[in-house]
């Protein structure tokens, strides 16, 4: 659609005869986390406009989305939609962020992503992939500065630490003591 300027205008005049907003279709972007959920979404709400103005053009027909694809759309539309406003959340300028990772984290691994013994098979493979994806992308020392991150956060406390609270104090101070001048022979030097 974004390519044809008749698509364009074919839609736009199935939108107001439908009476459906004027909104033109949106393309997900690899590096943009939520662009694809807001894809699927805007098509979803568009979607007799689109598959009317698809009928209406000749040779466009295998554009045409079947029941199973509108499915398959409806299905990562819903699944995607909690990890979108959770993304939108951490992607904030005005709060601290980098102490939230880890319970965000906690939470969508395991209560958004749980499988659950109604949901479809493609949602269940779906979601198992995703785990395994959010489970594997940060490194060890990543993992521990989130988690040193959460522990100095107050408003987490110590509810989302996987190593023992002990060694987590152990570990901020280490990292405090790196920071802290050290005086050698007259002058200060930081620790390296």
């Amino acid at each position: 659609f974004s390519r044809s300027w008749k698509r364009k205008r074919g839609l736009r005049e199935r939108q107001a005869a439908l009476t459906l907003p004027p909104l033109a279709l949106i393309h997900d972007v690899v590096t943009r986390w939520g662009s694809t959920y807001k894809m699927l979404e805007r098509f979803i709400s568009q979607q007799q406009a689109v598959c009317a103005t698809l009928a209406a053009e000749r040779g466009a027909l295998h554009l045409m989305p079947r029941d199973t694809d509108i499915i398959v759309m409806e299905q990562v539309c819903q699944l995607l939609e909690p990890l979108s406003k959770f993304t939108d959340a951490l992607c904030s300028e005005t709060r601290v962020t980098l102490s939230a990772i880890k319970p965000v984290l906690d939470h969508i691994t395991g209560d958004v992503l749980e499988e659950n013994e109604e949901e479809p098979a493609l949602t269940k493979q779906m979601k198992q992939a995703m785990r395994e994806d959010l489970n594997n992308r940060y490194t060890e020392k990543a993992k521990d500065v989130m988690q040193m991150a959460c522990f100095i956060d107050p408003r987490f406390k110590n509810n989302f630490l996987d190593a023992p609270v002990d060694d987590v104090v152990d570990r901020c101070v280490q990292e405090a003591l790196k920071l802290t001048p050290v005086r050698h022979a007259g002058t200060t030097k930081h620790q390296q």
